[in-house]
């Protein structure tokens, strides 16, 4: 039941590493899947658009419901045993799921060592029309209960992100768009474009890295990408590194990136004191 993991065993493993990547219409985000062996990534198309892939040779599975996102959801993670049989992502709907896709198709996800998921903004719109639909967010007169609807979104988006993130066999990369706002005195905030309040607050405690794709322009004007991955950057981005080996900008090569996290050992330098006063 029980199993300790010494230092050996987890520095001689190749740890799965997930990530929240957001940016702004047309930053790329797509187009990083690009970076990603081919062979060993599954692109999970909730957006109906591949169009930035070109001939990328990866493979493409279309999502078209929130149910159909579950069901993939439960497969690539395996049954929880800490749920009742009638719900999401128990044994049982770990089984149904299964059994409705076919044996070959589940043998054909477990090939894969790294997830896509294009994007987290567009399953949020999925997980409100399914919560549209049920009965418990209606009233009585057979009317939405928006109040319930969103309730219920946050709740299942959340419950998804973490059964993707915890997918200990595979990277899992889920895309999500990002929103400017200025405010009257001229301050930005960056804001995730994810449905309701739950999962854009959660966001960040979920995933170990949070990065956001954004341009920039070098001292002589020449521009370029990049990505943000620090929670202390200047302009206020999304972004988190629970590696601690990644810089503050990093190439936009999401591949590399990952394998920088993989590959490096943490410096034990741990630093807890605190600055002497003046």
């Amino acid at each position: 039941m029980f199993q300790l993991i010494t230092l050996d065993q987890r520095l001689a493993q190749k740890p799965a590493v997930n990530i929240c990547m957001f940016g702004e219409a047309g930053s790329g985000k797509t187009t990083q899947a690009r970076t990603l062996p081919p062979e060993k990534t599954l692109f999970l198309d909730l957006e109906a658009g591949t169009l930035a892939l070109g001939g990328w040779g990866g493979t493409v599975l279309p999502i078209n419901t929130w149910d159909e996102a579950c069901m993939i959801a439960s497969i690539l993670h395996g049954p929880d045993p800490a749920l009742a049989p009638e719900q999401r992502y128990s044994q049982a709907y770990y089984e149904y799921a299964c059994a409705t896709a076919g044996a070959d198709f589940v043998a054909a996800l477990a090939q894969f060592e790294f997830v896509f998921v294009d994007s987290i903004t567009v399953s949020g719109r999925h997980a409100r029309t399914w919560a549209e639909q049920q009965a418990e967010n209606k009233t009585q007169a057979g009317k939405v209960d928006t109040r319930g609807v969103y309730g219920t979104l946050g709740t299942e988006v959340v419950r998804w992100i973490e059964k993707l993130q915890h997918i200990r066999t595979k990277s899992v990369i889920v895309v999500g768009g990002l929103e400017t706002k200025t405010d009257e005195f001229g301050r930005k905030e960056h804001i995730p474009l994810i449905e309701g309040s739950k999962a854009p607050r959660e966001i960040p405690y979920i995933f170990d890295i949070v990065l956001t794709l954004q341009s920039f322009a070098a001292d002589d004007g020449t521009k370029y990408r990049g990505f943000v991955t620090q929670q202390d950057n200047p302009d206020g981005f999304p972004a988190k590194d629970r590696s601690g080996v990644l810089d503050m900008i990093e190439q936009p090569n999401l591949y590399q990136l990952i394998l920088k996290t993989q590959n490096s050992v943490r410096p034990d330098n741990l630093n807890l004191s605190m600055p002497s006063a003046a």
